[in-house]
């Protein structure tokens, strides 16, 4: 198995390559790399991001109905 180390020093290379004027070949030979690199399942599997889920907290006070002011719509003036 190819190091993910390896591959990605690999990838520089080419993106000097690239930058020197060669541009085709080298954009081509960084996708086959990625490809490389994607399809090892231990080295492809992203780790796992917890995702905060929003908390709700409840309203302590009523909205004031003061002659149409204050309501829960944006457009109460």
């Amino acid at each position: 198995m190819i190091s993910q180390q390896a591959i990605l020093q690999e990838i520089e290379k080419q993106l000097q390559h690239a930058k020197a004027g060669n541009v085709t070949a080298s954009l081509t030979a960084i996708k086959a790399l990625c490809d490389v690199v994607l399809q090892q399942p231990d080295l492809a599997t992203p780790t796992s991001q917890s995702v905060a889920q929003p908390s709700i907290i409840p309203q302590s006070t009523p909205t004031a109905e003061e002659d149409g002011a204050n309501g829960d719509s944006l457009f109460d003036f």
